[in-house]
């Protein structure tokens, strides 16, 4: 007699389980580190931080005058974007070997907050306390374009991906978006101050003050969800893919960064140890495939978690001022910078560089 369909393996089951079990493997390994799919089934996955995790300085830059607030590496790796309460941008060209100035962008009036590059990284947005936005020429740094609208500071400004239309949102309780070329908002929507911003393809998603966390779908900015937190959140950060998002959580006694599954709208890690009760600290998503988590803190250290487990890996030494912000090189997978109050930006690499 025939078996039913009910009871039949499906076409390529064992496939499917293998590379499942492969993925596992990945997963629970805390330095996994690296661009290829672990393959081998007959022994777990094994790597050591030596050659995979930034542990030590590689570089120290100085070259800005007061607290470092933000900093973001191009999508091709290469250089780095720097915001500073010295009302300039930096953008640096960054390798094992060196690190330096190729261009100082000046024009802003007051500290600023943030900066992004474009999808194609032939041009910057920066925002800060200025009310401002500002567009610039990645290439000769020249300034492009001014975007007012906003009467108070701008907390963050992010690209859509078409790299023509930009988002800005503020303390002002707007959200702006914009048309490069265009003086005016395209749209405007008047809401809760943003503390902070970040999309990924269409998903938006905002911080407040009321503990809320909104999420989006640009350009309309049709609502897909409100998630709340019990204490204040200063940051939010999209994974590469949009599906996970980190929430700095500011606390006098339980400070914590938490990593929310978007799509079913609860909290699925919590990474602990750092210091945060009094300023805006920016946690990144790091290595191949968003593996680790790592984020800043008011004791001057660097933390980086296992994204996975949750397993704190290291905290890195060297800085001497709270640390706002950090950026993991999304092509170098082992390169990663920290900025800082001390005014200093500080790149870090493994202790066994790559060949």
């Amino acid at each position: 007699a025939l078996l039913p369909p009910s009871v039949l393996v499906p076409a390529r089951r064992m496939e499917a389980l293998l590379r499942q079990a492969l993925r596992y493997q990945e997963e629970q390994c805390a330095h996994y580190n690296r661009a290829e799919p672990w393959g081998d089934l007959l022994r777990d996955c094994a790597a050591s931080p030596d050659d995979s995790l930034p542990q030590r300085t590689l570089h120290v830059l100085e070259d800005h005058g007061d607290e470092v607030w933000h900093l973001q590496f191009s999508h091709d790796g290469r250089r780095l974007a720097s915001a500073s309460k010295d009302k300039t941008v930096i953008l640096w060209d960054v390798t094992f070997e060196s690190a330096t100035a190729r261009a100082v962008l000046r024009g802003h009036t007051n500290s600023v907050a943030f900066v992004a590059w474009s999808p194609d990284d032939s041009r910057l947005l920066s925002c800060g306390n200025d009310h401002s936005v500002r567009l610039w020429d990645t290439a000769t740094g020249a300034a492009l374009q001014e975007f007012v609208g906003h009467t108070d500071s701008v907390t963050a400004a992010v690209w859509l991906p078409d790299g023509e239309r930009l988002l800005s949102g503020g303390l002002d309780k707007q959200l702006l978006l914009w048309r490069v070329g265009c003086p005016d908002p395209v749209s405007q929507w008047v809401g809760e101050r943003v503390n902070d911003l970040a999309l990924r393809g269409r998903t938006a998603v905002t911080s407040a003050p009321d503990r809320k966390l909104r999420v989006y779908t640009m350009p309309d900015r049709a609502e897909a969800g409100v998630m709340s937190e019990p204490e204040s959140c200063t940051s939010v950060c999209l994974s590469n893919d949009g599906l996970r998002l980190l929430v700095n959580i500011s606390s006098d006694t339980r400070p914590e960064v938490h990593l929310w599954d978007v799509r079913e709208q609860r909290v699925v890690q919590r990474y602990q140890g750092h210091r945060q009760a009094r300023y805006v600290i920016r946690s990144s998503f790091g290595g191949v495939r968003d593996s680790y988590v790592v984020c800043g803190s008011e004791d001057s250290l660097v933390y980086i978690w296992n994204r996975h487990s949750g397993a704190l890996l290291a905290r890195l030494p060297g800085h001497a001022g709270t640390i706002n912000s950090v950026a993991w090189n999304p092509v170098v997978t082992c390169l990663m910078a920290s900025a800082s109050d001390d005014n200093t930006i500080r790149i870090w690499a493994p202790t066994t560089l790559p060949p």
